[in-house]
């Protein structure tokens, strides 16, 4: 029976601290605020969101319905916690992956709008005394696919990136394009003093490096064709075109990325209104274009190995290479995260809430003239989870 008493007791405190708390957010909530703070959301996502045209356009998006639906529940709101979940839905909406809610403010560098405020990047020192405390760490690197598994796979050196050979063909494992994902290349690089972009690009180089040394094993080995398997990969940084560039001889073409630059006040357009491109037109006829000269460290028959998860730099990666017509994708249509952010981003920071709203300040198309949102369709599909060893093989063949 004591046992019970003190369960009751316990269930009876925590409902009453539940019920202070609820009585605290409520007589301190400001309404008002959070309403100001939404105003602001929408103008930074209306001047600074690239995708947002895309949306309404090809996904039939309506701005002035979603904005409504929210701002209903922002009105009959009587607390923080309620407006939370209104905001965080508002958010969540839009279907980007890049446009987010994060806890706190954003870190220095990123571009606040929404306000007059705007902190330029710098190159600080890393924190702390080594990769660690500078926030490297170690990404889980296996792969989930069956190829290691395979009778005839023959593993070759490597630290950062696992990789072998079946027969004639060659893998090479790429788990993510975040420099901050590889703390022991951070280990190699490091040198006191360094401020935190110097770290990540002495650390990029060492990663480089060794996808050199892969590259150019597999050539002495007389490796006939590479499958780079980024299945999993998140993205990362624009080391990925560097790695894209490993793969290839001669010029590799993309369409540019483009960057929120409107010519008018778009707030209409939460009203239904027509306004203004997100775009602003390009001056020449080659301006939408970006070359990237390759390397030519591989320079035989390539396939990319994607899925559903493959993601923002990942997808960069593969269309320098495939829009080029320099790879094949294989596996499952790509996540469609886009290009996300360029020099930190946009945000959109809530003095009415502990929290900001990240917002993609760049997009990028494919050669059809695609977002990349859409993600990128495979030339050979093949649904991992269910690829059994024999349909690996003959995968290997047709390639």
């Amino acid at each position: 029976m004591t046992a019970i008493r003190w369960a009751l007791r316990l269930i009876l405190g925590l409902v009453a601290l539940c019920a202070v708390l609820l009585v605290l957010d409520i007589t301190t909530y400001d309404r008002q605020a959070v309403l100001n703070d939404y105003s602001r959301l929408k103008q930074g996502i209306a001047q600074n969101y690239s995708n947002l045209d895309w949306l309404i356009e090809h996904r039939k998006f309506d701005p002035a319905a979603h904005d409504a639906a929210t701002q209903s529940r922002l009105d009959s709101s009587l607390g923080r916690v309620q407006a939370y979940f209104a905001i965080r839905d508002f958010v969540g909406g839009f279907g980007d992956p890049h446009l987010f809610i994060a806890r706190g403010t954003a870190p220095a560098g990123v571009q606040r709008v929404g306000t007059v405020s705007l902190l330029e990047g710098t190159g600080r020192a890393s924190d702390g005394p080594d990769c660690a405390s500078a926030g490297y760490e170690t990404d889980d690197r296996t792969t989930s696919l069956i190829y290691p598994d395979m009778a005839r796979w023959e593993p070759t050196e490597s630290t950062f990136f696992p990789s072998g050979v079946i027969g004639g063909t060659g893998f090479v494992r790429i788990a993510a394009f975040g420099e901050d994902q590889y703390l022991d290349a951070c280990q190699i690089a490091w040198k006191p003093g360094l401020d935190s972009r110097d770290l990540q690009l002495a650390t990029r180089e060492v990663l480089q490096s060794e996808l050199r040394s892969i590259l150019q094993e597999f050539t002495k080995s007389g490796v006939e064709t590479v499958l780079v398997d980024v299945t999993g990969n998140g993205g990362g940084s624009e080391w990925a075109s560097e790695a894209a560039a490993l793969f290839a001889s001669g010029e590799l073409v993309r369409s540019a990325v483009r960057m929120p630059d409107p010519q008018c006040d778009r707030m209409p357009i939460w009203r239904g209104v027509t306004v203004c491109p997100i775009f602003a037109a390009f001056e020449t006829g080659d301006a939408g274009v970006e070359t990237l000269e390759g390397e030519g460290v591989w320079d035989g028959a390539l396939a990319i190995l994607v899925d559903r998860n493959s993601a923002s730099a990942t997808e960069a990666f593969a269309v320098w290479l495939h829009g080029s017509n320099r790879a094949r994708l294989v596996g499952e249509r790509t996540l469609g995260a886009g290009c996300g952010f360029i020099g930190g981003g946009s945000t959109v920071e809530f003095a009415s809430l502990p929290l900001h709203v990240m917002i993609p300040n760049c997009s990028r198309f494919t050669r059809d003239g695609t977002n990349e949102i859409e993600g990128l369709a495979p030339d050979v599909h093949m649904q991992w989870s269910n690829t059994a060893k024999q349909e690996m093989q003959t995968l290997l063949d047709r390639l």
